[in-house]
């Protein structure tokens, strides 16, 4: 799942995409590593906060 500036969400799963978000084919780097990149601002986040954005990302 992304979220853009915008507030759009982007998310992929099985065979569903929204916007550009696509799965992996590859190993995700760390947190770390996608951190080096200041296009992202990469965030750990507990289960319960995933999955209350996922729900409203996918309404």
């Amino acid at each position: 799942m992304e979220i853009f500036p915008n507030g759009e969400y982007g998310y992929a799963y099985d065979e569903t995409t929204k916007i550009s978000t696509q799965l992996s084919e590859t190993t995700i780097p760390s947190i770390d590593e996608i951190s080096e990149d200041p296009q992202f601002l990469p965030e750990i986040i507990k289960k319960e906060e995933f999955e209350g954005v996922w729900i409203k990302a996918t309404k």
